[in-house]
């Protein structure tokens, strides 16, 4: 049986993909075991072959935690987050960015980037570390009212997450009195910059016999409307909740109101 030349080429590709693959695996086996000066050596290697593997921004985002200097980590994460933008990479590599931007003392760029985070990763691990470090941008930049509204709206949507707990030493130090209190739990199922577009989903979700309502979020000089469905007194009540929403083709987060 003889194989066309298109066919040859296609199995060539994806032969060169798995070991393309196998690569970058076994460099970040190096990563993790601490074997820093070697995975760098092989991610170098491999990215000095390949450049438009959809495995590429991976390899910036691992040659930026192993750079020596700051200026090097801040190239790859340039171009993950101008050059790669639907990358599961891209939403840490704008915390990174924005991190350096406060050590820079540059605080009207950071307070940017992280309402970008917020904007388009809503759903993002790192969105608890992002208030955090929008809530310091603010105080950095002389706007403490909004550096202390971010830190406490971090502390009753994340109570759990260790930087919270941060935000908590924060607003102390700043004589700040904390709600320990934990609220109601609800369903985020949207958020958007447009009220309108925040009232449409509104109306929909009323089409199908479902009460919803709007709640603002200022941040800085942007607004954002969020759509929020139910109140519960406990996570595992918004959690099978958000099942019935599910089924209905309504996707969302569990949050605190």
């Amino acid at each position: 049986m003889f194989w066309s030349i298109r066919s040859r080429y296609t199995l060539l590709l994806i032969a060169c993909a798995f070991s393309f693959g196998d690569e970058i695996d076994d460099a970040i086996k190096l990563f993790n075991n601490f074997k820093f000066d070697e995975a760098r050596k092989a991610f170098q290697e491999i990215l000095s072959k390949n450049t438009k593997d959809p495995r590429t921004p991976e390899l910036y985002f691992y040659l930026a935690r192993l750079a020596a200097e700051p200026e090097s980590s801040i190239f790859y994460y340039d171009k993950i987050v101008n050059e790669y933008h639907d990358s599961r990479f891209c939403d840490k590599a704008y915390l990174e960015l924005a991190k350096a931007d406060f050590a820079r003392e540059a605080y009207a760029r950071a307070i940017q980037r992280l309402t970008v985070l917020n904007e388009k990763f809503p759903d993002t691990i790192v969105l608890d570390q992002g208030l955090f470090w929008l809530g310091l941008a603010y105080m950095g930049s002389g706007d403490k009212r909004n550096g202390i509204l971010t830190l406490k709206s971090l502390v009753e949507t994340y109570p759990n997450s260790p930087w919270s707990t941060r935000a908590k030493a924060v607003l102390r130090s700043e004589k700040q009195p904390i709600e320990e209190k934990g609220a109601p739990f609800t369903i985020q199922i949207g958020s958007f910059r447009s009220q309108a577009n925040a009232r449409s989903l509104i109306e929909k979700l009323k089409s199908k016999g479902l009460v919803g309502d709007i709640s603002k979020f200022v941040v800085g000089p942007d607004t954002f409307y969020r759509v929020w469905v139910g109140e519960f007194k406990t996570q595992e009540q918004a959690k099978d909740y958000l099942k019935k929403l599910d089924s209905l083709g309504y996707k969302g987060n569990v949050v605190k109101k």
